[in-house]
C-alpha cells in the first residue's frame, strides 16, 4: 500500500526543517568563533570531501529510490538492495584510494582536516537512505535523524571553543555523519533478505546510476565548487564571506527538495500504473505549494537580507548581506526546476534531460566563475550560480514544452511571485524609518508574513476554490491526527 504523501511531507519536512535550523543555531556561535577565515577552510575542506562521497555513492539517491519503489515483492526488493549496496561498498572503496592520492599530491595544508574527512569518505558506503526513501519510510528516517543532529548541536557548543578549533568542528560533523548512517540500517532485515551479489546484475545498474550521478555531481559543481575554486582563486576570508552569504538559501533549499524526495517515489509508482491524469494533478498541486513557498522565501530574504545577517553572523560577515540579496532568487529556480525534475523527468526515465539541464548549467557555472570570481571575489561566485540555477528549468522548458502545458502551469502559479514583488516593496518602503537592526528586522518580518498571508489566502480563497478546499482538508486531517 502507498503511504500517505502528506504523512511522508510532515515527516520529510520535520527533518528538513531542523536541518534548515541547525545551521541558524550553531552558525551564529561557530562564526564568532572561528570567523571568516575559519569557516571558510572548513567550507573548502567539506566542498571538496562532498564530491568524493557523492561519486561514492554514485547517484543512488535517485535511481536506488526509483528502483526499490517499483518492487513488487520482498524478493524482488531484496535482490535490488543486496546488488545496489555491493555496488555503493566497491564504488566507495576506490573513491577512498582516489582521495588518498589527492590528499598525498594537492594537500599542503590543514592535513588533519582533510584526514578527518576522509574517514567521512571512507564510512559513506553505510548510507541507504535511498532504500528507505524508496519505501516512502520518512517517519523512522526523520527521527532518528533528528536525534543525532541535536546531540550534534549539544556537542558542539560543548567542544569548540577557540578560533583554532576548525578540526573539532569538523570531527563533530563528520562522527554526526557516521551515527546516521549507521541508525538507519536497523528495521532493514525486517523489510528485505541479503541476497548473494550477482555482478551481471550490478553491471546492468552500473550505467543507469553513472547516468544518475552526473547530474547530481553537476548540480555539486555549481553549489558547491564555487567555494573550492574561490579557495583557490582568492583566499579563504573570501570563501567564508559567501559560505555564510549564502547559508540561508541552502539551508532553505532543504524544504524545496524534501517535496520532491517525498513524491518521486509515489509519482514513479503512478508512472508504473499508467495513470496520467493523477500524475497532471500532483504536479499542478506541488507546483503551487512551491510557488508559495519560494517566492515568500526568496523575496523574504532579499527584504531582510541587511538586518538578518550581522544579527546571525555578526559584524566581520557584514559584506554576507550582499550575497544573500543577490542569491535569494535562486530559490525560484530550484522550486520550478525541482517539481518537473522529481516529479515528471525522472519518473518517466527521460534521464538525458535531467543529466544534459545539469551538465551544461555545470558548465556554464564554471565558465562564469573562471571570468568573474578573480575580478569580483565572492559576488563573481553568486553571478555564476544565478546563471546555472536560471539554465536548469529553461533547458527543462526547452525539452519537454511539447510533452507538457507549460504556460497552463505558469498562469496557475504566476501570481505567488507577484505577490512576493508586492511584499518585497512594501518591506522596503519602511526600511528608512527605523535605526535598530533588532527591531527593523522584527518589524519586516512582522509585516511581510501579514502582507503576503493576507493576499495568498485572498487569492486562494475567491481564485482557487480547488486549493482552498483540498488545504483545508490537509488542516482537519492534522485536527484528527492530533
Amino acid at each position: 500500500m502507498r503511504k500517505s504523501a502528506k504523512i511522508n511531507y510532515l515527516y520529510n519536512s520535520l527533518y528538513t526543517i531542523l536541518n534548515m535550523f541547525l545551521p541558524l543555531i550553531t552558525v551564529p556561535y561557530l562564526s564568532r568563533i572561528l570567523g571568516t577565515e575559519g569557516i571558510g577552510i572548513y567550507a573548502f575542506n567539506f566542498s571538496v570531501a562532498q564530491y568524493f562521497v557523492l561519486i561514492a555513492k554514485l547517484g543512488l539517491v535517485n535511481y536506488g529510490t526509483r528502483e526499490i519503489s517499483k518492487a513488487k515483492n520482498k524478493h524482488d526488493k531484496s535482490v535490488i538492495f543486496s546488488n545496489l549496496f555491493i555496488m555503493q561498498v566497491i564504488s566507495t572503496i576506490l573513491v577512498s584510494i582516489f582521495y588518498i592520492l589527492y590528499f598525498i599530491f594537492f594537500v599542503k595544508i590543514n592535513h588533519l582536516i582533510s584526514i578527518i574527512f576522509f574517514v567521512w569518505i571512507f564510512f559513506s558506503f553505510l548510507d541507504i537512505d535511498w532504500f528507505w526513501f524508496g519505501e516512502e519510510e520518512f517517519k523512522k528516517l526523520s527521527i532518528r535523524n533528528i536525534i543525532i543532529k541535536l546531540l550534534t548541536i549539544i556537542v558542539i557548543f560543548i567542544m569548540v571553543k577557540e578560533e583554532n578549533h576548525v578540526w573539532l568542528y569538523s570531527l563533530i560533523m563528520v562522527i554526526g555523519y557516521i551515527a546516521g548512517y549507521l541508525s538507519i540500517w536497523f528495521g532493514v532485515r525486517k523489510k528485505i533478505d541479503f541476497e548473494k551479489a550477482d555482478f551481471k546484475e550490478i553491471k546492468k545498474h552500473f550505467i543507469p546510476c553513472i547516468v544518475m550521478l552526473i547530474p547530481v555531481l553537476a548540480l555539486s559543481i555549481y553549489r558547491s565548487m564555487d567555494k573550492v575554486m574561490l579557495g583557490a582563486l582568492t583566499n579563504m576570508s573570501e570563501t567564508g564571506i559567501y559560505e555564510n552569504g549564502e547559508k540561508l538559501i541552502y539551508c532553505l533549499s532543504s524544504l524545496i527538495s524534501s517535496l520532491g524526495t517525498v513524491m518521486m517515489p509515489k509519482i514513479s509508482y503512478l508512472v508504473e500504473q499508467k495513470d496520467e491524469k493523477k500524475i497532471n494533478d500532483y504536479i499542478l498541486k506541488s507546483l503551487k505549494f512551491m510557488m508559495i513557498m519560494t517566492s515568500a522565501m526568496s523575496f523574504g530574504l532579499m527584504s531582510i537580507s541587511n538586518e538578518i545577517v550581522p544579527i546571525i553572523f555578526g559584524k566581520d560577515f557584514i559584506r554576507s548581506s550582499d550575497i544573500l540579496f543577490l542569491c535569494s532568487p535562486i530559490l525560484l529556480f530550484m522550486g520550478w526546476s525541482n517539481i518537473f525534475r522529481t516529479q515528471y523527468i525522472i519518473p518517466h526515465k527521460f534521464d538525458s534531460i535531467y543529466v544534459k539541464s545539469i551538465t551544461f548549467g555545470s558548465i556554464i557555472n564554471l565558465i562564469s566563475n573562471f571570468i568573474f570570481i578573480p575580478r569580483l571575489g565572492a559576488i563573481g561566485a553568486v553571478i555564476g550560480t544565478l546563471i546555472a540555477e536560471a539554465f536548469v528549468p529553461l533547458y527543462q522548458y526547452l525539452k519537454l514544452r511539447k510533452k507538457l502545458n507549460y504556460s497552463f502551469y505558469l498562469k496557475n502559479v504566476v501570481i505567488y511571485p507577484i505577490i512576493g514583488i508586492i511584499m518585497f516593496i512594501t518591506l522596503k518602503t519602511i526600511e528608512n524609518f527605523f535605526s535598530s537592526t533588532v527591531v527593523m528586522l522584527l518589524i519586516k518580518l512582522s509585516i511581510g508574513t501579514i502582507v503576503y498571508s493576507a493576499l495568498v489566502y485572498l487569492y486562494i480563497r475567491f481564485k482557487d476554490k480547488e486549493l482552498y478546499e483540498y488545504i483545508k482538508n490537509i488542516l482537519k486531517f492534522r485536527k484528527v491526527v492530533k
